[in-house]
């Protein structure tokens, strides 16, 4: 199981897709007003994130209806969407209302371009509001103390002995960041990555 929270940053397509792509047992993922990045990253959780259960993406500018449309056909264990201010209509929540059976929670805040009559077509179960995140499974006051991984220049990167004795320092370019990362996360199933940390 591996926790994905990218929030608040600047990241690249590259980078989002690196680590999708290499991650299938991602179950939570994070991108609340972060930006830098197209809708191609996100149209490919769709594909490489069949085990997703948790997907946020508030004020995330890219979104577009084919980005919701994808994943609400292909998460089917979906059970939490954070999709608050963002521009999206109709067409992504009659989707969400057929394909995301298994949804709980739901959040649209900002949303203006949804009717009410869409609205109907959801699921009555479904909780449409502000989470509680007192109880949440990830509630970050879980979470032990925290590990940099970023440290140094614009250009550098040390990763500790805990990340299982791998030691990178001052790399060369993005590349080896992402190849940092995607290893890392490769042999160890369980991390949670929470911005520039990692939890173990």
């Amino acid at each position: 199981m591996v926790y994905l929270r990218l929030e608040d940053l600047k990241i690249k397509d590259v980078l989002i897709s690196a680590i999708l792509r290499s991650c299938p047992d991602i179950c939570t993922l994070i991108l609340d007003q972060s930006d830098g990045f197209s809708n191609i990253p996100i149209i490919e959780i769709a594909k490489y994130c069949p085990k997703l259960l948790h997907l946020s993406l508030n004020s995330c500018i890219c979104l577009t209806n084919r980005c919701i449309t994808e994943i609400a056909r292909s998460c089917p264990k979906l059970r939490h969407l954070e999709l608050g201010d963002c521009s999206i209509g109709n067409e992504a929540i009659e989707e969400i209302a057929v394909n995301c059976t298994n949804l709980k929670y739901l959040s649209l805040k900002g949303c203006r371009r949804i009717s009410n009559e869409v609205m109907k077509k959801l699921n009555s179960k479904i909780k449409i509001e502000h989470p509680d995140y007192s109880d949440d499974e990830f509630s970050d006051s879980d979470l032990p103390p925290l590990i940099p991984i970023f440290t140094g220049g614009q250009n550098g990167i040390a990763i500790t002995r805990s990340f299982r004795d791998y030691s990178l320092s001052h790399t060369s370019d993005e590349t080896d960041l992402i190849s940092a990362v995607i290893n890392y996360l490769r042999e160890n199933p369980s991390t949670r990555v929470i911005n520039n940390y990692i939890y173990k």
